[in-house]
């Protein structure tokens, strides 16, 4: 149907970008939607509020007056350079990553010159959105409930800056266009807060809408403006292109030539200046080198290449002042400006002590902060280590979301330093042999008021005499240091190894490490540290081949049990250092074989298992650590907290109790009857024994040994089992002795266990040779499991419990998927058949 009363609509444009449309189109369509006076577009369906009208929805399900049926996936059927504006708030996360920079280059397309793209989608660095967001073991969002809309797939992606910067750089806009970037959070939590112009487009969860986020005054969403150039600015980008090439080429007159054409077709490209004001100052020409730059910072303020161009020749004329200020004024406006904050380090004389981010303190912005005298070193040093590596360190530590535990052999500037990116409720112990670094960074914990409560510092004498400076010590000397963290009886997500014995530290290390924790390695260079490196783990290797020691390529190395774990820290890290950083990934295998000292030998492992099960003093040691009064609780408190408050629900409900044991407990029973599996003092251990129901079953007077989670639940299993005790299977291994029991069952547990493989081992350990286990757990291939996940379009509930979520059930497993994980275990598997509550 053709557009009605178009000129009624021409008389009621008001001149801001929004033409109200006072009478109703039917079924607009790509023909008629050309003649508008604006074409305004918007990906998605339109609200129903007055802030969006005169905006055309490209809609997957709605044709009317205010939207066009069209899938934004596809080409939009419009010429180039015919839209005035596009909008895209909160649809992007709902699509394939990978799918997208089609259609943002699309979009380019379309749109008229200097008209803007505007896309805002939800930021996961916002604490609201991280709070609602489910997170797996490692911390990482994998579901976010608040992104569900009915009928259509929840988000995708989870959007950080890293991915959205990235993805929009390798787009038209970013080779082309220009960005503009208002409000997101800086992958270290600080954030940018811009003035939008909402006539460009309205968006709703911003501060300035949104009270979730107003108090502080902080960003839910990333929004970024994006601009088509004008057809002179694209000619000139190509130009500019052009002189690159032959700049490279070394055809150097053609090149100047091609620039100073750019810069005639469009007085304002920033990069034809900037290229020219380098080669004037490398051909000796300083005041006309310096008259381009200034061109170009008055130009474009945020452009780092240019800054750091311009700071290196302010620098090189001995105009220390003017470069400082460059440099800070940029980092005032672009807190993530790493290799700023790097030159300007240089500036103060190489020392990355006399220079460091205040993050603990300021959540809004990173300044630098200088120091006058070794006696007013800056809030929180850096540590002594490369400023790749730092950063590095830092990416590891952010991928974790939830407390953890850090354990650190050699106390230094690290110890305040890192300790302020972890996670409220954290744990971070340190180990130090010298007396005099614990006194300094006690005095640091106590100066500066640590946001992160538990820093913990233990000072272990070495036994004997040691001279600092004389190398890594040997085992003889450092044993009671080396294995003092098994004394604290934790394990460790994070473990780093920056002080003695580094070889033996390693060793003990990796008993400690928690499976999907990181070990990381100081001084990587070293090949004598080879041997400490296990067999089998996954590394990842960080090297940077612009700095050296002792005459080698500075190195980092990050070790884990997990390839997920290695594989997410390297995409992590690959986003945030630069090019000429190496990055090796893979399993051990290429490391040079070479012998440590004598003293070092695989009975140091031995030794460290003997101390895990049977604790011993261990020397002379004083521990200092602030008195703590309150904790929060950590993830496995919570977790056991969970399953106590359940089962004493369950234990007061009449009708819980009556048909508790109905069903699988029931079946494993008749079973264990049928194949005449039980006789006198045979020796059971029931795992998630609950309050004992097995026992009320069984009629031969067998040994029953009990295990659950909960107190509440253990107290009533004592009445009837011989031995019953309470643990928690995901930190501590099974209170039995090796090859002790002729049975174990574990009926519906190990969904609910972070680790089912370490889980198996354990029960393999404490099985006699030919024993055997009966184990039951929810099949994620059940039809009614699947029917619910393909017609209702939820995930399947696989517990009866509601609380905690889903009963508490963290894995869901196939047959293939639990035939796997025993043999891995070293168990052979005989399937028994469903069981049916």
């Amino acid at each position: 149907m053709e557009l009605l009363a178009e000129p009624e609509i021409m008389k009621t444009y008001n001149g801001k970008g929004i033409p109200p449309l006072k009478k109703k189109l039917n079924n607009i369509n790509w023909k008629n939607l050309q003649r508008l006076p604006l074409v305004r577009l918007c990906a998605g369906d339109i609200p129903e509020k007055k802030e969006y009208d005169g905006q055309i929805g490209l809609s997957l399900t709605r044709s009317d007056h205010r939207h066009i049926k069209h899938d934004i996936c596809k080409p939009l059927p419009m010429p180039d350079n015919s839209v005035d504006s596009y909008q895209a708030e909160d649809v992007f996360e709902h699509i394939e990553y990978d799918k997208l920079l089609p259609i943002i280059n699309e979009i380019y397309r379309v749109l008229k010159p200097n008209a803007t793209f505007r896309l805002s989608v939800p930021d996961y660095g916002c604490d609201v959105l991280i709070d609602r967001s489910e997170k797996n073991t490692l911390g990482n969002i994998v579901f976010d409930p608040g992104g569900e809309i009915p009928n259509e797939p929840g988000h995708l992606w989870f959007p950080r800056i890293d991915k959205v910067k990235q993805l929009l750089e390798k787009s038209a806009f970013g080779k082309f266009g220009k960005i503009e970037y208002l409000h997101f959070y800086n992958m270290d939590g600080t954030f940018v807060v811009n003035k939008i112009d909402y006539s460009k487009g309205h968006i709703q969860r911003t501060p300035d809408f949104d009270k979730r986020v107003q108090n502080p005054f902080r960003p839910m969403s990333i929004v970024i403006d994006l601009v088509k150039n004008d057809q002179k600015m694209q000619e000139a980008i190509i130009l500019n292109n052009k002189g690159e090439e032959l700049f490279n080429k070394g055809d150097v007159e053609m090149a100047l030539t091609t620039f100073k054409k750019a810069i005639e077709i469009e007085p304002n490209i920033v990069t034809a200046y900037k290229h020219l004001g380098v080669f004037y100052w490398q051909n000796g020409e300083v005041q006309k080198s310096i008259k381009h730059f200034k061109k170009v910072i008055k130009l474009d303020q945020n452009n780092r290449d240019v800054i750091l161009s311009y700071g290196n020749i302010l620098t090189d004329l001995g105009k220390i002042e003017d470069a400082r200020n460059l440099y800070s004024s940029y980092l005032q406006k672009n807190p993530e400006g790493e290799e700023i904050l790097s030159a300007l380090r240089k500036l103060e004389g190489e020392n990355f002590n006399d220079i460091a981010l205040v993050t603990h303190k300021s959540k809004g912005k990173i300044f630098p902060v200088q120091s006058q005298t070794d006696e007013h070193k800056a809030d929180f040093p850096v540590p002594f280590m490369d400023e790749t590596e730092i950063k590095a360190i830092c990416c590891c530590l952010k991928i974790f979301h939830k407390p953890i535990n850090v354990l650190e052999w050699g106390s230094g500037n690290s110890t305040t330093y890192f300790s302020g990116y972890l996670p409220e409720g954290s744990e971070w112990h340190s180990v130090e042999h010298n007396p005099k670094w614990v006194a300094y960074v006690q005095s640091l914990i106590d100066k500066l008021k640590l946001g992160c409560q538990n820093v913990y510092l233990h000072h272990v004498s070495c036994i004997g005499e040691f001279q600092e400076g004389s190398g890594d010590g040997c085992l003889e000397t450092f044993r009671d240091y080396v294995l003092f963290p098994i004394e604290l009886k934790k394990t460790f997500k994070i473990i780093i190894v920056d002080g003695r014995a580094r070889i033996h530290c390693m060793k003990v290390g990796w008993q400690l490490l928690d499976n999907n924790g990181v070990m990381i390695l100081h001084d990587a260079q070293r090949k004598q540290y080879n041997s400490g490196i296990p067999d089998g783990c996954y590394y990842l290797k960080i090297v940077n081949t612009h700095v050296k020691c002792e005459e080698k390529n500075i190195s980092t190395l990050f070790i884990s049990k997990s390839l997920d774990v290695i594989s997410t820290l390297e995409t992590s890290i690959r986003n945030i250092l630069p090019e000429y950083i190496d990055i090796i990934s893979k399993v051990k295998g290429d490391f040079e074989s070479l012998q440590c000292d004598e003293n070092h030998a695989d009975y140091l492992v031995d030794e460290a298992e003997s101390v895990l099960e049977k604790p011993k003093c261990i020397g002379e040691m004083s521990v200092m650590g602030p008195n703590i009064k309150a904790q929060k609780m950590s993830p496995v408190d919570k977790f056991q907290e969970s399953y106590e408050q359940l089962w004493k629900k369950k234990l007061n409900d009449p009708e819980w109790l009556k048909n508790d044991g109905k069903g699988r407990v029931e079946f494993c029973a008749d079973f264990l009857k049928a194949n005449n599996m039980i006789y006198n003092e045979t020796k059971i251990l029931d795992i998630g024994c609950g309050r004992g129901t097995l026992a009320h079953y069984l009629d031969a007077n067998v040994n029953l040994y009990g295990v659950d989670i909960s107190k509440a639940a253990i107290s009533e299993a004592k009445k009837i089992y011989k031995q019953a005790v309470c643990a928690d299977l995901d930190g501590e291994k099974l209170p039995h002795a090796d090859n002790f029991f002729d049975l174990v069952i574990t009926l519906d547990v190990i969904e609910h266990v972070f680790d089912p493989l370490s889980f198996l081992r354990e029960i393999f350990r404490v099985l006699k040779p030919g024993a055997e286990l009966i184990l039951s757990t929810p099949n994620i291939l059940n039809e009614n499991l699947l029917k619910s996940l393909v017609y209702n379009r939820r995930f399947p509930k696989t517990s009866g419990d509601a609380f905690p979520y889903d009963g508490g059930h963290i894995h869901f497993f196939t047959y293939k998927d639990i035939y796997d994980l025993m043999k891995a275990a070293g168990l052979t598997f005989t399937p028994l058949g469903p069981l049916k509550d």
